[in-house]
């Protein structure tokens, strides 16, 4: 309790508001439980901001051993919402969560989470492909926080980009299809995910 405390605190600093819901994902057959905590869409950043808290009850592989992770959601997305066209994205996470977990997968920046061929996440979006990064928007002091004298936690963005876009993804790597096609223009509201059909990402 006391170290989701100190994540919280640090994610209302960075962010800079109050966070407005919190909401607990159950750990499954297929999935790592964590609670979710949102921070709602503003003028100033016309997206939500949502954050794990309690995947650093589970130790991952590589550098980054204790993680959490950030994800931006479309201004339009409800999130009060129980129904599966909001509510995937959530499940979503900790698939993803459990994915690395039970591989032993390292965790780190331009890393790849994907459905096979054009087998999307939900009927609800053309996104099939899950991609690591930093938390960019915010200041880089708020990727990793010291949560003990031994112990340290990093701080990753979840992205997504649609099927037509995975052949891109694949050539180019993660971290340079974020840099170079999705930062293109230095908006940060192409990192956004959303559910509709007709992404605005195909018309880069």
């Amino acid at each position: 309790m006391e170290e989701s405390i100190k994540i919280l605190k640090h994610l209302e600093h960075y962010i800079g508001s109050k966070a407005v819901l919190r909401k607990t994902v159950k750990e499954s057959k297929n999935g790592l439980g964590f609670d979710l905590v949102f921070f709602r869409a503003n003028h100033a950043r016309p997206y939500h901001i949502v954050s794990t808290i309690g995947l650093t009850n589970y130790k991952f592989r590589g550098k980054s051993k204790r993680v959490e992770f950030i994800f931006y959601l479309d201004k339009r997305w409800d999130l009060f919402s129980t129904d599966e066209e909001y509510n995937w994205i959530y499940k979503l996470i900790s698939q993803i969560a459990f994915a690395f977990y039970e591989s032993k997968r390292a965790i780190s920046s331009g890393q790849c989470f994907f459905t096979e061929g054009s087998n999307t996440f939900s009927k609800f979006t053309e996104m099939n492909t899950a991609i690591f990064y930093y938390p960019l928007g915010l200041d880089n002091d708020s990727w990793n926080l010291k949560l003990s004298f031994a112990s340290k936690l990093d701080f990753y963005l979840i992205t997504t980009a649609t099927y037509k876009e995975y052949p891109i993804v694949k050539k180019m790597g993660g971290s340079n299809f974020i840099k170079e096609y999705l930062l293109e223009d230095g908006d940060l509201e192409n990192l956004v995910i959303f559910n509709t059909k007709n992404s605005k990402h195909l018309d880069n």
